[in-house]
């Protein structure tokens, strides 16, 4: 979303409870139907990206989140995640899929919080106001 010197950034103000990053991870979804989810966005609540995969809505997986090593952290984060949505994209291959956080100890939503910051360069909040 451009700023107001027309640049791109990667963060910005809405009414979600937690705000999204544009970021280009990879996470490792385990389950029924293992895979991978490169993703558009990210947020404390879940993720928004491209599969290689149709997965059932309402579907529960494990995601794994290797903290990327540009940002000089260390630890791979695993949370559980539900399927919001799932569709194929239009002139694309893949799917569209969004993948909602649902089981985070208090551990990997700090490590995950410090990733977004660094990604977004803003101080990101646990909760949104």
């Amino acid at each position: 979303m451009p700023n107001a010197g027309g640049e791109k950034t990667r963060h910005w103000a809405e009414r979600r409870r937690h705000p999204r990053v544009l970021a280009r991870l990879r996470i490792k979804t385990n389950g029924e139907n293992p895979g991978w989810l490169t993703t558009e966005n990210i947020s404390l609540g879940g993720a928004f990206g491209t599969t290689g995969r149709f997965y059932v809505v309402g579907s529960h997986l494990q995601c794994v989140l290797e903290t990327p090593r540009r940002l000089k952290l260390k630890g791979l984060l695993t949370m559980e995640g539900k399927v919001l949505r799932s569709g194929e994209k239009e002139r694309k291959k893949g799917y569209s899929t969004a993948i909602q956080f649902t089981g985070m100890e208090e551990p990997t939503s700090r490590l995950l919080k410090e990733i977004l910051q660094k990604l977004s360069g803003v101080d990101y909040p646990l909760e949104s106001t």
